[in-house]
């Protein structure tokens, strides 16, 4: 790849291929997750690939989480996915944020914060006391 095109590579990329993280692209992925949060809790951040604060946060979440077992991490892209993001919105009874993290344990919301604040999450930390 060439200096001028590494520069100017496409940053609405959906590379998962480098994290753990699994793209939440259907209602019934959702209700999925949800259901087997009894026994698996999840995270879904919500990813504006319009937005370079979403592109900040996500890359230090990716570093910081690539390597979790302790939740299933999803990504939702709300360009691609925004009835996906409202529906989440409604079922949790979360604003509707970008970007967005939601960690879900049990069937419920145990956790949320946009922007800047999602830096602040211990996953690891939060799990183990709820």
């Amino acid at each position: 790849m060439s200096l001028f095109s590494s520069f100017f590579k496409n940053g609405s990329s959906d590379d998962t291929s480098q994290t753990s993280f699994e793209l939440l692209q259907n209602n019934g992925q959702l209700l999925d997750a949800v259901n087997a949060s009894e026994s698996v809790p999840f995270v879904i951040f919500k990813h504006s690939t319009r937005c370079t604060i979403s592109t900040i946060v996500l890359n230090k979440f990716k570093a910081k989480y690539k390597d979790t077992k302790v939740a299933r991490v999803f990504k939702l892209d709300l360009i691609k996915e925004r009835a996906l993001s409202n529906e989440i919105a409604e079922i949790f009874e979360v604003e509707h944020q970008s970007p967005q993290v939601i960690v879900v344990k049990n069937k419920k919301v145990i956790f949320h914060a946009s922007h800047y604040q999602i830096n602040e999450l211990d996953l690891e930390e939060l799990l183990a006391s709820n």
